[in-house]
């Protein structure tokens, strides 16, 4: 979404969706961007050479321009691991992207441009896990209302999606 603010946007927000925001040339947050903890990862969109109508390029912005940056990277992806499946495709670009947290313009934006900017060369010779848990559980073992120095109960599947791991 190009609305700048954390609503979530679909179909980018919905499950087994790879999410993707816009950042600039310098790795900040687009001021464009939506964000927030549904995103994945970020991926160029700021002044973008496009193809117009008029048989000439010109710069545009926009996610639009984020999301096949992502979608080119990820069809890479799969030509180098022909055996991943779509979600090992969106783990590996997920996993292996840089971390853009420390940069001065994302700092108000911590933990909410998913892990980074993809980095194709680092999905591509990176080797690493995907650990992720699913159907997390919390209670109390009693009222499942959550208080003061009660004792919370986490339960769910932890799986790994790619590389091994201890």
């Amino acid at each position: 979404g190009n609305n700048g603010n954390t609503l979530l946007f679909y179909p980018a927000s919905f499950d087994n969706v790879l999410n993707i925001a816009s950042t600039s040339s310098g790795d900040g947050k687009s001021g464009f961007s939506n964000y927030g903890t549904s995103v994945d990862v970020c991926a160029p969109g700021s002044a973008i050479l496009a193809a117009q109508y008029d048989d000439s390029y010109a710069p545009q912005s926009g996610t639009s321009m984020a999301s096949p940056v992502a979608a080119g990277c990820a069809a890479i992806i799969k030509s180098y691991f022909p055996a991943f499946n779509a979600l090992q495709v969106g783990e590996k670009l997920r996993v292996t992207a840089d971390n853009i947290y420390g940069l001065s313009a994302n700092a108000s934006y911590q933990n909410l441009l998913g892990t980074g900017r993809i980095n194709l060369l680092n999905a591509l010779t990176v080797n690493g896990p995907s650990i992720r848990m699913n159907n997390i559980v919390v209670t109390d073992n009693n009222d499942d209302i959550l208080i003061v120095n009660d004792t919370m109960r986490l339960t769910g599947d932890i799986i790994n999606y790619l590389d091994a791991t201890t």
